[in-house]
């Protein structure tokens, strides 16, 4: 029968196995750390051990004596990294109250991962196990109590006798349990409330923390409450109330916190970020999967404070190492916010390429694509995506067809798309992929592949695959271009030179899947025609304009993105109306061509591109 026994120092029960025992559960005790005598045990069974534990300890019992370090018995070190072969070792063997807990912990955690069923724990070692900790719970304190049965509780969906054991104490213990195991059980057991006893545990804990709820300072222990979505008004008011102490690396996981929620809290954003800037040398401790995170929340709250992006880059740049998925983070965050800094680029890129093969070919896709949508091209990005070119990315259309469309649309972004991969997403068989219900995924669907389609006829000289069939442009502009401020300036500009209704058609979605918003016509000397009478003119000239804002440009180092969001205009579509005939030219310069001459149109607040036949 165990009793107070099972929790005493784990050296303390090798003494009265003999010495053997001791190679057998701990082969780092050494002779050197073990002496032996014929000595009489002195010490008092019911002993406090915590006293013992300061430091080196000796104990006699049973004729012979055993000295050991904390160093020597200390499981810790070995259960963070163990295997199920080595926790099905530790069952069998006697264990501190805190070792049990961590052996539960990293048991759910192999579970999670998938390297052991629930359901084969049902017998053998692990029986031993729970009957050692069932007839330990008495002596156990509240914490280790805690500690015991959150990992049980996510492992099994009904409730053992040793859950119940556990969870009976945790009750009658509620109004003693510390702050932080209380803070423990409403966080893990929000979505674990599948029997009475776990919804009457959280129905206490919660009262509890509630009486208790001026006294969180701690801001480990906020992020707690924040990470389980606990009382969200309650917690972001108390995250605005200690957010001027929060250190660095508190504020960037409040906001990694809320983007990772979905929770765009901006008086706590803005307090975040005041304070981050405020902070640039503690921000100097931070580590890159720190800044990763930073980035992250940056780029889905939709965070464009300059001076905090400058100084993640800058210390994101400086602590480079060659971690392949934290780098990819990082990259599809700067692709998201348009945060072009070419230092980083390179460094990030450069790494990249190094560390390919760690990377799956979703995730080597979603490498061009970010690179696409920076329109970063460089000699390292050229290498890059021909080393990922190289690879077998078929994988990628049978997993997710919408995003090897974008892989193949970036290419073509980038001018590196070949016929091979064109001839598969203009095949008629790909569009199967894509329901006609979704009528705005059809549309951006269409969109990608009339810009594709136009790369075939256009930049693939002696392409012979597939084409998409003529059809009739949408004749919707449901999902063009909502912000038009800008474009109607360039109107209002051109309204000075003549009449919009009879001379500019506006906001047109061409047959190549982009948008142009004005269009006129002009003869050889640059004088605008009436447009309805100009269509079938071959003596006319033919000039667009796009108009590029805000949405359309990187931030920091400052040039059109590449694969447009959802009101941008891509750089390939200059190039590719420009194959269609269309001469180009920057808005706020003059375009003097040999038979004509266009005067650039400008406007404060956007500026025309100007693309004539």
């Amino acid at each position: 029968m165990y009793s107070k026994q099972i929790f005493t120092p784990l050296w303390r029960q090798l003494c009265l196995h003999r010495s053997h025992r001791a190679a057998a559960i701990l082969p780092q005790v050494t002779s050197s750390q073990c002496s032996f005598s014929t000595t009489t045990d002195t010490s008092s069974h019911d002993s406090k051990y915590p006293n013992e534990l300061l430091g080196d300890s000796q104990t006699k019992r049973a004729s012979f004596s055993i000295t050991a370090r904390k160093s020597s018995w200390d499981l810790t070190p070995h259960i963070k990294d163990s295997t199920i072969e080595d926790l099905e070792l530790m069952f069998t063997k006697v264990l501190f109250s805190h070792e049990m807990s961590q052996v539960l912990a990293r048991l759910n955690e192999l579970r999670r991962q998938g390297c052991v069923q629930v359901e084969s724990l049902g017998s053998g070692n692990f029986s031993l196990f729970e009957d050692r900790l069932l007839n330990g719970i008495p002596y156990l304190s509240i914490t280790d109590t805690v500690s015991c049965l959150l990992p049980l509780i996510e492992m099994y969906e009904t409730d053992t006798a040793v859950i119940e054991a556990l969870g009976q104490k945790v009750l009658e213990s509620i109004q003693i349990c510390p702050l932080s195991s209380l803070i423990k059980l409403v966080s893990h057991l929000q979505n674990h409330q599948q029997s009475p006893l776990r919804t009457k545990i959280i129905q206490h804990a919660s009262t509890r923390l509630g009486e208790q709820w001026e006294d969180i300072t701690k801001p480990s222990l906020l992020l707690s409450l924040m990470y389980a979505g606990y009382s969200v008004k309650a917690t972001d008011d108390l995250a605005l109330t200690l957010v001027q102490n929060m250190s660095a690396k508190h504020l960037s996981r409040v906001l990694f916190v809320l983007a990772k929620k979905q929770r765009r809290n901006e008086p706590l954003i803005r307090a975040v970020v005041k304070h981050l800037n405020k902070q640039t040398q503690d921000m100097n401790t931070l580590s890159l999967k720190d800044f990763a995170k930073l980035f992250y929340a940056c780029s889905r709250l939709n965070v464009y404070d300059t001076e905090l992006l400058r100084s993640i880059t800058d210390n994101t740049t400086s602590n480079l190492q060659p971690d392949p998925f934290t780098l990819l983070s990082i990259l599809r965050s700067l692709s998201e916010l348009q945060w072009k800094d070419e230092t980083l680029l390179e460094g990030l890129t450069g790494l990249l390429e190094k560390g390919l093969g760690e990377l799956s070919a979703m995730d080597k896709a979603k490498v061009v694509i970010s690179i696409a949508r920076l329109n970063y091209v460089s000699p390292q990005t050229d290498s890059l995506v021909k080393v990922i070119l190289s690879s077998d990315l078929a994988s990628v259309r049978d997993e997710d067809p919408a995003q090897w469309l974008d892989l193949v649309w970036s290419l073509a972004i980038l001018n590196k798309a070949d016929s091979a991969m064109i001839v598969t997403v203009l095949d008629s068989s790909f569009m199967e992929y894509f329901p006609v219900e979704d009528t705005y995924r059809k549309w951006w669907t269409d969109m990608k592949l009339m810009n594709i389609n136009t790369t075939a006829q256009l930049e693939l000289p002696g392409y012979d695959g597939p084409l998409l069939p003529a059809q009739d442009q949408p004749k919707t502009t449901e999902f063009m271009k909502k912000n038009r401020s800008s474009a109607k300036l360039i109107e209002k500009a051109l309204s000075t030179m003549v009449p919009l209704e009879k001379y500019v058609k506006s906001n047109i979605f061409s047959s190549s899947g982009y948008h142009i918003d004005a269009e006129l016509f002009v003869d050889k000397s640059g004088t605008p025609k009436p447009y309805d009478t100009s269509v079938d003119d071959p003596e006319l000239h033919r000039v667009c304009i796009l108009v590029q804002d805000y949405l359309d440009m990187t931030l920091h180092d400052i040039a059109p993105t590449g694969a447009p969001g959802y009101e941008g205009t891509a750089p390939v579509s200059p190039r590719l109306q420009g194959g269609a005939g269309f001469l180009h030219g920057p808005g706020r310069q003059e375009h003097s061509g040999e038979d004509c001459t266009v005067p650039a149109v400008e406007a404060q607040g956007g500026s025309g591109r100007i693309i004539e036949i």
